[in-house]
C-alpha cells in the first residue's frame, strides 16, 4: 500500500484568505475543500464543514485548524486521524514543509487498484466503522447548504446548488448502507442456520420480477452452519443480484448446496473437517480472465452504475466465517461462485435439525387474508409484496371509509380479514384510532397492527393501551414483518 505523500494531491483549488465565502459555495460543493494560500504560503485548509461550523463572510474567519500527517504516514494511520478528527481531507507535510492534500477520495482510488493485503483490510475497516458518523455529517452538510441557498436570491444558480446537494445525498445513502456491511470489524452474532431454507426464501424473491429462471439443487440433509443470519442473507442476495446484472433480461441461475469433507475441498482458514459448498452459477456474459483476481476488491466494478461493494461484502462475510470463496468464469461462458463454509458434524446437524424452528419458513395458506390501510402507496409497497409472496391475499386501501367497507363486506360473507394494518399518519380528516374502533365494532376478532414512522407519537408509545395488537415501525424490513405476524 502506498504512503500518504505518494497519493497526496499537489494540485488543488486555491483561495485567498480575505476572499468572500458566498462566491466559493458552488465550487466547494464540487471539490469539498480548497487550500488557503497567500503569496504561495500555506495558511490552512477550508472544507464544507468549516463553512457550516463558522458561517463567516471571509475565508480566513471560517478555517479551523487541521492536524497534519507526515509524507510517510500509512493510509491506515491517515484514516485513523480522519476518523478521530471527523475530517475527510488533511494537509500532508514533508520535512516540516507543506506538501499537498490527502482526501478520502484519494485513499479510495488507491484501494481500488492496490494489492489485496492486510493493510487494505484495516484501512477499509476504519473507513467503514466511521460511515454512520460521517453519514450524519453529510446529511448536516446537505441541509446546511440548502439553508444557505434559501438565504440567497432565487436564481438558476440556486437550483443548480440544490441539485448538487440532492445527488450527493442519494449517493451517500447508497454507499453508507453497503460500506457498513463491508466492514471487517466487530464480532458477528452467530447462530445455527439451515442454509437451504435461506436460499429457498431469498433467491425466488430476488428473481421474482425478472425473466430469469432458476434451479435449486439442495442437498436434503445439508449440514448446519453457524452464521450471522443478517450477513448471510445479504451474501445470498448480493450473489443473486450479481447474477441478474450479469445475465440481463434472460438467463438461468443454478444454486446448489452439498456437504463436502476437507479432503474434497480447497484449504480453508478454519481447517474444519466438515464443510458445506454453496454454488451460484449463471449463464451471463462471464468475467474476463484479467479481472478475475479483482472481482472481490472493494470498489472494483465493470458496471457503469456499480459501486463495487456487492462481491466485496460476500468476500468479507466468508472471511469472517473462516471459509473460502472461489470464482471461475470465462468471457461469454457464464460465472460460478463456490463458497466453502465450516459446518457442524453430521450428528450435530441431525440434532439441530430436530430442534430447529421451521415454522417461520412454512408457506402460509392462501386462505389468510389481510388488509392494509396507508395513504402513501410507495412507503407501504414492501408489505403487500412480502405478504403476497408468502401466500396471503391482500387488499391495499387509502381511506378509513374504504377499509371499514371492505372489512364489513368480508365479515358478512364469512370470509373475514385476519389482520388489518393501519397507518398512524392519515389524511387530516382520518384517524387511526377511529379506524381501529370502526373495524373492531364489525369484527371483534380481527388483529390490528399500527404502522408508524415514529415511536414518539402518543398513540405509538401506548399502542396496546389504545387497543392495537402490535406496532410496526417504518421503514420496516421482512424480518420486522415476520416478528410482528409470526410468519
Amino acid at each position: 500500500m502506498k504512503l500518504a505523500g505518494e497519493i497526496a494531491a499537489t494540485t488543488y483549488r486555491k483561495v485567498e484568505p480575505f476572499q468572500g465565502v458566498t462566491a466559493l459555495t458552488p465550487s466547494l460543493l464540487e471539490d469539498a475543500y480548497a487550500v488557503v494560500e497567500e503569496e504561495n504560503r500555506y495558511l490552512g485548509l477550508l472544507t464544507i464543514n468549516d463553512l457550516l461550523r463558522n458561517p463567516k463572510k471571509m475565508v480566513i474567519d471560517c478555517v479551523t485548524p487541521k492536524p497534519q500527517v507526515g509524507f510517510e504516514a500509512t493510509l491506515v494511520e491517515v484514516l485513523a486521524v480522519m476518523r478521530r478528527e471527523n475530517a475527510f481531507a488533511l494537509p500532508v507535510y514533508r520535512d516540516g514543509e507543506f506538501y499537498g492534500i490527502i482526501s478520502i477520495t484519494d485513499i479510495l482510488e488507491n484501494l481500488v487498484g492496490g494489492p489485496d493485503s492486510e493493510s487494505t483490510g484495516q484501512a477499509l475497516s476504519l473507513l467503514a466503522a466511521s460511515v454512520s458518523h460521517d453519514f450524519n455529517n453529510i446529511l448536516t452538510s446537505v441541509l446546511g447548504f440548502i439553508t444557505l441557498v434559501m438565504q440567497q436570491e432565487a436564481d438558476n444558480e440556486k437550483y443548480c446548488m440544490l441539485q448538487y446537494a440532492e445527488k450527493g445525498l442519494l449517493r451517500a445513502k447508497q454507499i453508507a448502507r453497503q460500506l457498513t456491511n463491508c466492514s471487517l470489524e466487530g464480532a458477528a452474532e452467530t447462530e445455527p442456520a439451515d442454509v437451504n431454507l435461506i436460499i429457498r426464501e431469498i433467491v425466488p424473491f430476488v428473481l421474482r420480477k425478472t425473466r430469469i429462471t432458476h434451479t435449486l439443487k439442495l442437498e436434503v440433509k445439508l449440514r448446519f452452519v453457524s452464521v450471522d443470519h443478517a450477513r448471510f442473507y445479504q451474501t445470498v442476495t448480493n450473489l443473486a443480484v450479481n447474477a441478474i446484472e450479469a445475465m440481463g433480461d434472460a438467463g438461468e441461475l443454478t444454486v446448489k448446496t452439498e456437504n463436502v469433507d476437507s479432503n474434497e475441498a480447497p484449504e480453508t482458514p478454519s481447517r474444519s473437517p466438515f464443510l458445506i459448498r454453496v454454488s451460484f452459477r449463471d449463464t451471463g456474459r462471464g468475467i474476463a480472465s484479467s479481472d478475475l483476481d479483482r472481482v472481490f476488491k472493494p470498489y472494483f466494478t465493470t458496471k457503469v452504475k456499480g459501486t463495487g461493494l456487492g462481491l466485496a461484502i460476500v468476500d468479507a462475510f466468508v472471511k469472517t466465517q473462516r471459509g473460502r470463496v472461489i470464482v471461475s468464469s470465462g468471457e461469454k461462458a457464464g460465472t460460478e461462485f463456490n463458497i466453502y463454509l465450516p459446518a457442524y458434524s453430521d450428528e450435530d446437524s441431525r440434532i439441530l435439525r430436530e430442534e430447529y424452528d421451521y415454522n417461520n419458513y412454512d408457506q402460509m395458506e392462501t386462505t389468510r387474508r389481510m388488509i392494509i390501510l396507508d395513504d402513501d402507496a410507495e412507503s407501504s409497497r414492501i408489505l403487500p409484496e412480502y405478504l403476497r409472496y408468502r401466500g396471503c391475499r391482500c387488499l391495499l386501501t387509502h381511506t378509513i371509509e374504504k377499509t371499514v367497507e371492505a372489512v364489513g363486506e368480508a365479515f358478512r360473507k364469512s370470509e373475514p380479514y385476519e389482520v388489518v394494518f393501519i397507518d398512524l399518519v392519515l389524511p387530516p380528516e382520518n384517524d387511526a384510532v377511529a379506524c381501529l374502533n370502526a373495524v373492531r365494532a364489525i369484527d371483534p376478532n380481527i388483529k390490528t397492527v399500527l404502522t408508524s414512522s415514529t415511536v414518539e407519537h402518543p398513540v405509538a408509545k401506548d399502542f396496546s393501551g389504545y387497543g392495537f395488537d402490535a406496532l410496526l415501525l417504518k421503514p420496516f424490513t421482512v424480518k420486522d414483518i415476520k416478528s410482528v405476524l409470526g410468519i
